[in-house]
């Protein structure tokens, strides 16, 4: 699993704040060509969208990806200010939104299985289309502390 949300060098350092696109992308090429590779991309309602459809007619193109994922945009105290320098994160988009996205991509690129995460999808199999329609993705969320132990590998 590779992640990028952008089809531009420019939009994936305003997201990232690192000049990677171009490596990420021949990472992406060249995973594709040995393993079955998925790519994540997050969804930044009002700032991604147009990019992240971009990115599925790219990648049908020019690599032999079999899956994109699209992860619904959370908002934590570790990613917020970075994040309002970006897009407005007040009323960040509906979960139709998503869905909608996801299917747009599916159809600009037949060839690759675009899907949401299954935890999500589980969550949104049972609800109507009227709940569905409504439920918004702007949740803020905490960074869980991790209970573990360190332990170094030699």
């Amino acid at each position: 699993m590779i992640s990028l949300s952008a089809s531009t060098p420019e939009t994936h350092e305003r997201i990232t704040g690192s000049k990677t696109f171009e490596r990420v992308l021949e990472n992406i090429k060249l995973a594709s060509k040995y393993l079955y590779t998925i790519v994540r991309c997050v969804y930044i309602p009002s700032f991604n969208r147009e990019e992240l459809i971009e990115l599925s007619e790219m990648l049908s193109r020019e690599s032999e990806i079999k899956e994109i994922m699209v992860h619904q945009l959370i908002v934590h105290n570790g990613n917020r200010e970075r994040l309002e320098n970006i897009c407005d994160i007040k009323g960040v988009g509906r979960v139709r939104d998503l869905l909608l996205l996801v299917d747009e991509m599916g159809k600009r690129a037949p060839d690759i299985k675009v899907t949401i995460k299954g935890c999500l999808l589980v969550n949104l199999k049972g609800m109507d289309g009227y709940l569905l329609n409504s439920i918004t993705l702007d949740c803020l969320s905490e960074v869980p502390t991790i209970k573990r132990e360190y332990y170094p590998f030699f």
